[in-house]
């Protein structure tokens, strides 16, 4: 009984799914985009809006894109990780710096999806 109420725990599609709808729905695809720009101060505060505003939202998206580099690279599909995490600039510090273990998973998971793409 219990094995079928959590039938739906290691649901891989409904992962991705979810992962996909905190980064579409927190818009910060367009956020580092306008950061890159100079419109916008999103890496500069480390993710908080000074204005009043909430970070929760942008902040999730932002580890969200993280998150699905981790799974498609457990996965084997290392093009579709590294694309999830092309909008962030790893070259230089980030939000996800600040978080060791998300600084240390994302390095981890970007320098083996290339390794296993064989770039350089």
């Amino acid at each position: 009984m219990l094995c079928f109420l959590l039938s739906q725990a290691w649901n891989v599609f409904g992962v991705l799914n979810y992962l996909q709808a905190l980064v579409e729905k927190s818009a910060i695809i367009q956020i580092l985009e306008q950061e890159k720009e100079g419109l916008e101060q999103f890496t500069a505060n480390d993710g908080y809006d000074y204005n009043g505003g909430s970070n929760v939202l942008k902040v999730l998206g932002y580890f969200s894109m993280v998150g699905l580099l981790r799974v498609h690279c457990l996965l084997g599909d290392y093009h579709t990780g590294l694309k999830c995490l092309q909008p962030i600039d790893i070259s230089q510090p980030g939000v996800y710096t600040i978080v060791i273990g998300c600084h240390i998973t994302t390095i981890y998971h970007y320098g083996f999806a290339n390794l296993m793409l064989r770039r350089s």
